[in-house]
């Protein structure tokens, strides 16, 4: 299936068909567009999808710095085929260019250009501005004007080559919050549904202070679920962070909390760039120690990826929905493990409980939707929480007193709390 990404590429490679095909088009990966070599990879400042203050934003392309003094490294080339499309001032002190599907910010424009100039790739579009505060290239694929952004550090699609990013990136904090709140939780008391919150950032090389790096975005991010001796309890990580295009500002607060904070249970769609606000739900797992672990990669094709776990206790009261029931998996809930579906005979959403140790002390405890059936595999007991009527079964045997058969649990709806009867 193709993407967007994918869609705009296939569009300017069939108008560069129409029109006649003279060179490079827009099809993969590109030369970088700054300097004389455009094999050459240039040193970098920021990087794309970078959380910014004031005003809050975030980076919609990459900063690359001219390699030295040499003015031929500060002149900036097209990357592509096509026309001008638009030139303008940035501000008071630089200029833009965008040229067929891609942005040029702080530069001097070569005033040869005019709106609609057709410039082959590596057609020479200006300079950086010399004067600026800190002199740099903002180059974005997209951009405002085009309507979207991508990352152009994409190893499918962006500039070529990429590949002197070898620091991992520093992980240098995780913490949980409960889920839609500000209230911190304690690693050993995790129960409900829970927010992580990672503080991250990708180091590289500064060419003008090598021992102070730059901190750059992280590329991807994600978290993963080991037993105390570092089984994982999922194949993969869930990979929610992946910053390959842009998101809007519905992600300040859900993908990004403040300066390299970010949300990793939440969740940024890859296909429409949308931040999702979503949560991890430690119901999905047994209680008991755990650990967890925050993975994060850089920007190469082949990335350096850093891990940093840390030890969790997951202790959760047993809640089971119907909703739960309906997703036909085996899980657990608290210390039950339960197998939930619709069973077409009994026409019924049915719970048949795996742990059949419990007894009616331990079931108190645990929350069940009133039109749920239990169904205990073990002796073929069927608990039904929506039954007006008592009937007499061997479970009647845990109960210490006959008056005590019918018991109250409060039922996760709105409906009145079910009384509860075995036969």
């Amino acid at each position: 299936m193709y993407n967007d990404r994918t869609r705009l590429k296939m569009k300017h490679i069939l108008f560069i068909l129409l029109i006649g095909f003279s060179g490079n088009v827009f099809g993969g990966e590109y030369n970088w567009p700054l300097g004389l070599n455009k094999y050459q990879e240039k040193p970098l400042s920021s990087t794309f999808m970078e959380y910014r203050n004031g005003p809050l934003h975030y980076h919609g392309g990459i900063d690359m710095l001219p390699i030295d003094s040499n003015p031929e490294e500060w002149k900036v080339y097209s990357v592509v085929d096509g026309p001008l499309d638009s030139w303008g001032n940035h501000g008071q002190e630089d200029e833009f260019l965008n040229h067929a599907g891609f942005t040029f910010i702080h530069l001097n424009r070569n005033t040869l250009l005019f709106e609609g100039a057709w410039i082959p790739t590596d057609g020479y579009l200006g300079d950086v501005k010399p004067n600026m505060t800190f002199p740099h290239l903002h180059f974005e694929e997209g951009g405002v004007f085009y309507g979207y952004r991508y990352n152009p550090l994409d190893c499918n699609f962006g500039v070529e080559p990429y590949t002197t990013d070898n620091q991992q990136p520093n992980i240098e904090d995780f913490s949980f919050y409960r889920q839609g709140s500000s209230a911190a939780l304690s690693n050993w008391n995790l129960d409900g549904d829970v927010d992580i919150r990672v503080q991250c950032y990708d180091p590289f090389t500064n060419p003008g202070n090598p021992s102070n790096p730059y901190q750059g975005g992280v590329y991807r991010l994600g978290y993963q679920i080991k037993t105390p001796s570092g089984v994982s309890l999922t194949i993969s990580p869930n990979w929610n962070i992946i910053f390959d295009q842009w998101t809007t500002n519905n992600g300040f607060g859900i993908v990004w909390e403040s300066d390299n904070n970010i949300w990793v249970s939440n969740y940024l769609n890859p296909n429409s760039g949308q931040a999702v606000n979503e949560y991890w739900d430690t119901q999905l797992i047994r209680n008991g120690n755990y650990q967890m672990c925050v993975l994060a990669s850089d920007l190469n094709c082949e990335p350096n990826e850093r891990e940093y776990c840390e030890d969790i206790s997951v202790s959760n009261p047993a809640q089971i929905k119907t909703s739960d029931i309906q997703n036909a998996d085996e899980t657990w809930y608290g210390e039950v493990l339960v197998f939930g579906h619709f069973d077409s005979n009994l026409n019924r959403n049915v719970l048949r409980v795996k742990n059949s140790s419990l007894t009616l002390s331990d079931w108190s405890r645990i929350t069940i939707a009133a039109d749920v059936w239990v169904i205990f595999e073990s002796n073929s007991v069927l608990w039904q929480s929506s039954m007006p009527s008592l009937i007499w079964s061997p479970a009647q045997k845990l109960l210490s007193n006959p008056a005590q058969r019918a018991i109250s649990h409060p039922a996760i709806s709105s409906s009145p709390a079910p009384v509860l009867a075995f036969i």
